[in-house]
């Protein structure tokens, strides 16, 4: 299919003029590819990951690890999504090991490629598929501006797998 720029479009849902790579706490969500449901299911409103959902969250629990600038907080692995909250802390420069072609340093994006990256890697390699897309393109973020949103977030994640039906 040709490029049509009125059709595949991207529009930004960034605020703009906005630093991500500033010490605050980021609500994320990342989908699979296609949105397909090759992280779990939902049982009684319980997920139960799949291999490929068990190396999503180990490779999301390990971003605290290879970025000491990141704490993570609430987060949910769903059959075809995650939500997590990404808090980026004060840092010395010494301390942020980051990667990132084209992305700012130190920012929520250049950690969201990094796990979108080395998960799709540890997934593709597991399974033999060398270089399958695993993640869709992009991801949605926000800025967690308040305490009462932050509590809300929390709750919205943690009930995620109440809500689910099927496809989300």
């Amino acid at each position: 299919m040709k490029f049509d720029p009125d059709r595949h479009h991207r529009r930004s849902i960034r605020l703009p003029g906005y630093d991500y790579g500033q010490p605050g706490a980021y609500f994320v969500t990342i989908c699979t590819y296609r949105r397909e449901c090759t992280l779990g299911v939902v049982r009684e409103r319980k997920v139960l990951l799949s291999v490929s959902g068990n190396i999503v969250e180990q490779s999301w629990c390990a971003l605290s690890d290879h970025f000491l600038f990141v704490e993570l907080d609430t987060f949910v692995i769903m059959p075809n999504h995650l939500h997590g909250i990404i808090i980026v802390k004060d840092y010395d420069q010494k301390d942020a090991l980051v990667l990132s072609n084209g992305t700012r340093p130190r920012s929520v994006g250049s950690v969201v490629q990094n796990f979108k990256s080395v998960s799709t890697r540890k997934v593709n390699q597991v399974f033999g598929k060398c270089g399958m897309t695993f993640w869709q393109r992009g991801y949605y973020e926000r800025i967690v501006r308040d305490d009462t949103e932050w509590n809300s977030l929390r709750q919205y994640i943690a009930s995620n797998p109440e809500r689910w039906t099927n496809n989300e």
